[in-house]
């Protein structure tokens, strides 16, 4: 039989089941939202940092990232679906798409990324006969540049010899 004393003892050398001021007061600040957040997410993204940062620290795995990005970036370009193979000039006389070709020497087939189209666009309309141009890359890898000519609307004679004016006087 156990006496008072043994009884007291014991309950005295029991612990308390409550948690200390300090455990209670971290247990609610781990469940503020902001710290949650940041150790859900902050926390992670910090050490998937460093760990890219430490792998990216020597040169030759950025100059073998650099050239494993050119070559998807090149392998990408040069997909039969981006490859143009031919140029189409609708609108224009025999003469005048002659004289387009001419002025845009290109090897086909090329990549569509390599054409500048606003460019290919200017240097058509430099040329005198043409006062519009469209250019696109139709389906099929086709360069369709529509072309709208000048029309004559009177011959000039000079002392140089006859010319060809537009109504806004464009030779």
């Amino acid at each position: 039989m156990r006496t008072l004393k043994d009884r007291i003892t014991r309950k005295a050398s029991q612990t308390d089941p409550a948690p200390s001021r300090l455990k209670y007061r971290l247990q609610r600040w781990m469940l503020t939202p902001g710290i949650r957040f940041g150790l859900k997410f902050g926390v992670p993204l910090c050490l998937l940092l460093a760990a890219t940062g430490a792998f990216l620290a020597d040169q030759e795995r950025r100059d073998m990232v650099h050239d494993n990005l050119l070559s998807l970036r090149a392998a990408i370009e040069e997909r039969p679906a981006f490859m143009v193979n031919v140029m189409a000039v609708d609108g224009a006389g025999p003469s005048v798409a002659q004289d387009v070709r001419e002025v845009l020497p290109f090897d086909f087939p090329i990549s569509s990324f390599d054409l500048d189209l606003a460019q290919i666009r200017a240097e058509i309309e430099t040329l005198a006969p043409i006062k519009a141009a469209n250019v696109r890359i139709r389906p099929g890898g086709i360069l369709q540049i529509d072309v709208e000519e000048r029309t004559p609307a009177l011959i000039w004679r000079s002392h140089e010899g006859l010319a060809l004016l537009d109504e806004s006087g464009a030779h």
